[in-house]
């Protein structure tokens, strides 16, 4: 397989997720534990232990202290997922990619900060760009009725950003000093632990969701999450460039734009949405490179 191919296999099979998982979140709002916890148990870490057998195994050869980072990151992986799936049952897909780049930010900002990263002039446009598209999708749940709840959801999706952006800023800390077969055991691990963790009372819904069906769907959103993942480190690895990997995977924000258009009719503000996709994107390239 090609960069080339691997990445648009990612882009594709992220789009797709990001359109499933609205919809799903739609149609099962207090399932936000469950559904997380039971996708990564079922599919992401099953697949990620096969990829990293494959890759030759994991090992514990590392500082003590990157355990601290491991545990870090996975309860804001956690939160966020919890977080984006509440997020999805009110928010349109559409809107939710856009304010969700926000997180590119977070992961700069936090580098920036904690990490001792330089920050150029162009980036630091490129995360104002981010910050007005996200900003502008957010302010395009303002409502006219009190009583909706719409804004209340849209705060929920930034907390997501946030959350990510610092789950990811722990991330590129761990693999300074672990390969990324071990990252994939163990951060996916501790992942799905506190996914499992916060769902508590939540897993007694299991049952219901494998009668109802409903349980093909998550397994398909796991899948997807997984294979697509897995495409991402492929392309990284093939192409050796990761701001060029970066820029591209950066699409996906249009593709999701376009597709809710398409699939799940979120036609209202359609050419404000594409504008700010839009500008997200030309912001998240000024940012990876």
């Amino acid at each position: 397989m090609t960069w080339q191919l691997a990445i648009l296999i990612h882009q594709i099979l992220e789009t797709i997720f990001a359109l499933v998982y609205r919809d799903y979140a739609k149609k099962h709002p207090k399932d936000h534990f469950v559904t997380n916890a039971v996708m990564y148990l079922a599919t992401v870490v099953p697949f990620g232990i096969v990829w990293s057998i494959a890759q030759g195994g994991f090992s514990l050869d590392f500082p003590v202290s990157i355990w601290w980072f491991f545990g870090l990151a996975g309860l804001l992986f956690a939160l966020g997922n919890i977080a984006a799936f509440k997020a999805n049952t009110k928010v349109e897909a559409s809107q939710f990619a856009i304010i969700t780049r926000f997180r590119v930010v977070v992961i700069v900002a936090a580098s920036w900060l904690l990490l001792g990263d330089t920050l150029t002039p162009l980036q630091f446009l490129g995360a104002c760009i981010v910050f007005g598209s996200s900003l502008s999708a957010v302010l395009l749940t303002r409502q006219k009725k009190r009583k909706s709840k719409v804004g209340i959801y849209t705060v929920i999706a930034v907390l997501s950003a946030v959350f990510m952006g610092l789950a990811i800023t722990s991330e590129k800390y761990i693999l300074s000093s672990v390969n990324l077969a071990t990252y994939v055991v163990i951060g996916w691990g501790l992942q799905a632990f506190f996914m499992t963790l916060l769902a508590n009372r939540q897993l007694a819904r299991v049952p219901a969701l494998i009668k109802d069906g409903s349980i093909k769907t998550i397994l398909l959103l796991g899948g997807l999450r997984t294979v697509a993942g897995f495409c991402f480190i492929n392309a990284l690895q093939l192409s050796n460039n990761a701001s060029l990997i970066g820029s591209i995977a950066a699409l996906q924000v249009i593709l999701v734009v376009i597709g809710g258009y398409i699939f799940l009719n979120e036609k209202k503000y359609g050419v404000q949405k594409f504008v700010a996709a839009s500008a997200a994107f030309i912001g998240v390239i000024l940012l990876v490179n």
